[in-house]
């Protein structure tokens, strides 16, 4: 008798503990810039000439959209959608030790960055994400630092007809997982609606090496100069600035 009324306490301040948590449920539009750094160096094999050549290259993508998200003060779970904007771009820079005789290899270098990009590819994503937060009040306002993860697949893409088809870079982003955080905020207007602001930051939970392999593959094409070339890929990050409006029950 005495463990059952200790059990009926139990669940009865659970289900308190629920109720007195302040639930809210809101519309956010969004944009994402993503991108990622990859690196090819190594020593020029040219007759009588063995100098360094080093190029940093930064595809990048930018992606608008909307979520929506239910609070339950503590945790946040939103679900959205997200569309490339402007394609797939590229931006690198290249650094030689050698002059005359590495101005075809820098040539070839650039060529292969600019074959990386296209203008015309459409991209749509569903993004999921559920994060921890850790509430405060700050006058009318309610301050958030979060963290927690993100999901996004992809469900439609095409090249735009451009016949490129896609990067593995691109192909790595069709479906990623991605540990986020950053600080939101949330500006009460009354006692139920308020704006809701956040800024968030993210980087991709596995390093992809699609990328990487696939670069080696072309830099060996490139010519028998290039045979001590090695690349390096990193993780895809993520910036996201996110504003709309909620409301609490």
């Amino acid at each position: 008798m005495k463990k059952t009324i200790v059990i009926i306490l139990m669940l009865a301040i659970c289900v308190g503990s629920v109720f007195a948590l302040d639930f809210s449920v809101g519309l956010n539009g969004e944009w994402d810039y993503e991108w990622k750094n990859v690196s090819i160096e190594g020593k020029l094999d040219l007759p009588g000439i063995k100098k360094m050549l080093e190029a940093k290259n930064r595809p990048y993508t930018n992606l608008f959209g909307f979520n929506a998200f239910v609070d339950a003060q503590y945790v946040r779970l939103s679900v959205g959608t997200n569309w490339l904007v402007g394609g797939e771009k590229n931006k690198f820079n290249i650094k030689s030790d050698v002059e005359a005789a590495g101005v075809a290899a820098k040539d070839k270098i650039t060529e292969l960055f600019e074959g990386m990009q296209n203008g015309e590819m459409n991209m749509t994503c569903i993004n999921v994400a559920l994060v921890g937060k850790l509430p405060f009040k700050l006058g009318f306002a309610r301050l958030y630092p979060f963290a927690g993860f993100d999901a996004s697949f992809n469900i439609v893409e095409n090249d735009g007809g451009t016949g490129k088809g896609f990067s593995e870079y691109m192909k790595r982003s069709f479906g990623r997982w991605s540990f986020i955080g950053g600080l939101g905020a949330d500006i009460y207007l009354g006692d139920h609606f308020f704006i809701d602001a956040t800024s968030v930051f993210g980087i991709e939970l596995a390093k992809p090496n699609t990328t990487e392999k696939s670069l080696e593959k072309q830099i060996k094409n490139l010519g028998n100069e290039f045979k001590n070339f090695d690349v390096k890929d990193s993780h895809n990050y993520k910036v996201n600035f996110v504003i709309g409006a909620g409301y609490t029950f």
